[in-house]
């Protein structure tokens, strides 16, 4: 028990110079990058202190001119931007013009042709009907001579 008692006053007696040793290392770190240790808020000037006075800034001649030509480049780029935008919106509506009288061009060649298309089928099945009469015709005929013929061979024969 009594060895129990001292292992754990050694354990906490090196526990202490640990972090002795630990918090050393740390101050010699803080101040060698300057940090003070002590030193909790630096309080800093700031342009935004009523008491700062700077002449160009309480006037704002200079800032307004930064601010005049940063917003004078902005306005010319969204000029020149809008402007690509109109021509490109005019050119998309001459194209969709274009389509659209292509396609009433379309629809009137297509009247015109089918049109035509009938009147030529019509043209056609005519043609047919009438070949067909003229065939049956020249086949009456034929059969008339030939009738004549035979006639004439018969009366010769009497």
């Amino acid at each position: 028990m009594i060895m129990q008692g001292r292992l754990r006053a050694r354990s906490s007696q090196a526990k202490k110079e640990q972090q002795n040793s630990n918090n050393m290392s740390r101050s010699i770190m803080m101040r060698k990058y300057g940090l003070d240790e002590a030193q909790v808020h630096i309080e800093a000037n700031t342009l935004l202190e009523p008491n700062n006075f700077i002449p160009s800034w309480e006037t704002g001649d200079e800032e307004k001119k930064e601010v005049s030509n940063a917003l004078r480049k902005l306005r010319l780029k969204y000029d020149a931007i809008h402007k690509f935008v109109v021509e490109k919106e005019e050119e998309l509506e001459q194209l969709k013009k274009g389509v659209e009288k292509a396609a009433q061009e379309e629809i009137k060649v297509e009247m015109e042709t089918s049109g035509t298309n009938q009147e030529t089928e019509i043209a056609k099945q005519e043609l047919e009907v009438v070949t067909e009469r003229h065939d049956f015709e020249k086949m009456y005929q034929e059969q008339y001579r030939h009738m004549l013929d035979r006639m004439k061979k018969d009366l010769i024969a009497l």
